[in-house]
């Protein structure tokens, strides 16, 4: 079987003009209509590790690809949350991608993306899987959000379809290295 991913999400622009929102739903299996679903899950001595990529299609124009990625994210499990400032995301629209590091705390210019809410868990079927919830910029503060590749003054937020505020909540079923239920 392979694994699902379930995540949707606004790449946003917060108070930056000059702009447009997207509102972004990946949802499917991983090969099936042009969803592609990639998650690594582990531990390693200070904690649990994740890593994962959900890519999709553009409904609309029918041949951009966007994704999102979290790699190499170490949280403790008993809080949900990352440890430091480990891992990085990264969100890709077409050829542009924007970057930003990790954090429990609130987004700042110095770490743009909070991660809370981390847990392993079975869905309603019982297979393993691993969720969480992600902000990023969603500030007042331009300067507050992910780093645009080659253009380091362009922003850009991770949030919520339903609210600038609100963290965007990913969902991974069969994510590697999640132990099975039998």
């Amino acid at each position: 079987m392979e694994p699902l991913g379930d995540f949707r999400y606004t790449l946003g622009c917060g108070s930056r003009t000059g702009c447009f929102s997207k509102d972004r739903d990946i949802n499917g299996f991983n090969d099936e209509a042009g969803v592609i679903v990639s998650c690594m899950s582990g531990s390693v001595a200070a904690g649990s590790t994740l890593s994962f990529r959900l890519s999709a299609i553009d409904p609309i124009d029918m041949s951009t690809r966007f994704s999102f990625t979290i790699a190499n994210v170490i949280y403790d499990d008993a809080t949900g949350s990352p440890l430091g400032t480990s891992g990085v995301v990264t969100v890709a629209e077409g050829a542009t991608s924007y970057t930003g590091t990790i954090s429990a705390n609130p987004p700042s210019s110095a770490v743009p993306c909070q991660l809370l809410n981390i847990a392993k868990t079975m869905d309603d079927i019982g297979n393993p899987q691993i969720e969480g919830d992600i902000l990023c910029g969603a500030s007042a503060d331009p300067a507050v959000g992910l780093t645009q590749s080659g253009a380091p003054s362009v922003r850009r937020d991770i949030h919520d379809p339903a609210s600038v505020s609100t963290a965007a909540h990913f969902r991974i079923v069969l994510c590697d290295g999640l132990p099975i239920a039998r």
